[in-house]
């Protein structure tokens, strides 16, 4: 069966429909929790809901909120009944990806953002009015912004895939699913470091040595190492102690960077695949 956007449309209002009213307490929930996290920040802190809090929570709470929302997105294939209405639908297992992609990656972050910066600014208006606290609101901008939906994005293609591989405990089995997938990219970020990287701290040790003119530290480790990201050296002395002013980042020139964002991008089409491979399979 051929992609339909008639069909891509049916299941859509179907879906949004069928789900109305859960949608609809789901955002008043989701917006009181936050009103309340806020709040309890802004009256519990010494100088209020900060900046730095503000990165903080938006980052867990759109992860987690997200993940949830996608590992329940095909919750009628963990019931026979609804199981079998659901593949009787005459929609083909493309339109329902696609359906729950839109669902998952656009309306959810989307509709999370705008209850999120409704809160915060009624939020701010006490913090800075009443309080006097002068606290800016974060607008999802800068490094942390582009490294929250970077995320965003993987755990989402990974609780989609959880969402239709798990018929029971969808949400607990996802976010394992999820801790596994981030220790195994971890790992495997560190042992790239060692190949691609070697005797590291010997050649930054020279380089420090020939640019200050000063005796260089013991030794160098690598303390910022996360993926995606520039790795930063510091030096340590022979007691352990990291050394003020000896730290240096290492970062790829941004051609060889796209590369790698490239890559990136390709992993969710992996999990996509994946997904698309498990719809089919319940059919069968």
């Amino acid at each position: 069966m051929q992609f339909s956007f008639a069909r891509f449309s049916y299941l859509f209002k179907l879906q949004l429909a069928a789900n109305r009213k859960l949608y609809l307490l789901s955002m008043a929930a989701m917006a009181g929790v936050m009103l309340c996290f806020m709040f309890l920040s802004v009256f519990t802190s010494k100088n209020g809901f900060q900046f730095e809090n503000q990165i903080d929570f938006v980052t867990v709470a759109l992860i987690l909120s997200g993940a949830f929302f996608a590992s329940l997105i095909f919750t009628q294939y963990g019931d026979k009944d609804k199981r079998i209405q659901s593949i009787l639908l005459p929609v083909s297992n493309a339109e329902r990806l696609a359906v729950a992609v839109l669902f998952v990656f656009f309306l959810f972050p989307i509709v999370f953002l705008l209850l999120y910066f409704i809160c915060i600014a009624i939020v701010n208006t006490v913090d800075v009015q009443v309080l006097g606290n002068r606290n800016d609101i974060y607008m999802l901008g800068g490094i942390e912004g582009q490294y929250l939906l970077m995320t965003f994005g993987l755990v989402q293609s990974v609780a989609l895939l959880g969402a239709i591989w798990f018929r029971r405990f969808t949400f607990v089995k996802t976010i394992v699913l999820v801790c596994l997938t981030a220790i195994f990219i971890a790992g495997a970020n560190d042992v790239i470091n060692k190949v691609v990287v070697k005797d590291a701290s010997a050649k930054v040790a020279g380089y420090h040595a020939k640019v200050n003119k000063l005796p260089f530290p013991v030794r160098y480790e690598i303390v910022g190492s996360s993926p995606y990201r520039s790795m930063r050296f510091s030096g340590k002395s022979e007691y352990g102690y990291y050394i003020d002013g000896s730290s240096y980042w290492l970062s790829l020139p941004d051609h060889q960077m796209l590369f790698f964002l490239i890559f990136l991008g390709l992993i969710p089409l992996f999990f996509f695949y994946v997904t698309l491979a498990k719809l089919r399979e319940q059919q069968l």
